[in-house]
């Protein structure tokens, strides 16, 4: 069966909490996600497998909705991982098997708030 709402009923913000701080913005304020931030900063978003000039941070610094599982510094290797940003093919794998492993498109809802999600 298909989904029959509009556009704006489907991806706006209609009865969704909304900040006017981008979701980056927010995730700055936190003393805590430095090392995490520095990978958004590194790691390119790609298309049709090329990278684009738009990094994952510039992503969140937008007004689209996404929901974020921070890691907290000291939590991972940041120097590998910015190491890795370094060639093309490792900018992609860090995309693919990092980032991407805690940012959902959309807002999710989590049983679970222990992990602190961060969502816009």
């Amino acid at each position: 069966m298909a989904c029959t709402d509009t556009w704006d009923e489907h991806y706006g913000n209609e009865g969704r909490p909304v900040s006017d701080k981008s979701l980056l913005q927010v995730m700055e304020e936190q003393r805590d996600l430095g090392d995490f931030l520095k990978v958004l900063r590194a790691t390119h978003v790609f298309s049709n497998n090329k990278p684009t000039n738009v990094t994952y941070a510039d992503l969140l610094a937008s007004d689209q909705t996404f929901t974020v599982w921070a890691p907290k510094d000291g939590q991972f290797n940041v120097d590998s991982l910015l190491a890795e940003c370094q060639t093309v093919s490792g900018d992609s794998m860090c995309g693919q098997h990092f980032v991407q492993n805690h940012i959902a498109h959309f807002i999710t809802n989590s049983t679970d708030m222990k992990a602190g999600p961060y969502a816009q």
